[in-house]
């Protein structure tokens, strides 16, 4: 296969992915976790916000996280709702 036609291939398997990143205690580097869906993505924030909450002030200054999905041709972008509202706005508004 060629080289152009496997990054097409895998630009088009990835169309739609969701993933999460989290950045524990800032400045550090971000992990994701890439989801299968929207609500799988959602659950994950929470679990993701709920543990830092069961560690404590002592074990965590400040977090952050989010949430991106892929699009083919312009790789991750933080995604959006059809209101433009980002994860946490959505997710606030009683979304999951």
């Amino acid at each position: 296969m060629e080289k152009e036609n496997a990054e097409e291939l895998a630009q088009s398997l990835l169309e739609g992915i969701y993933r999460v990143w989290w950045i524990p205690n800032p400045p550090r580097e971000p992990f994701y976790v890439v989801c299968m869906g929207l609500g799988t993505a959602m659950a994950t924030l929470k679990l993701l916000a709920s543990y830092d909450l069961f560690l404590g002030e002592d074990a965590v200054s400040s977090n952050t996280g989010g949430m991106e999905v892929y699009r083919k041709g312009e790789g991750w972008n933080e995604w959006e709702s059809e209101e433009c509202e980002d994860i946490h706005e959505y997710m606030d508004r009683g979304k999951m």
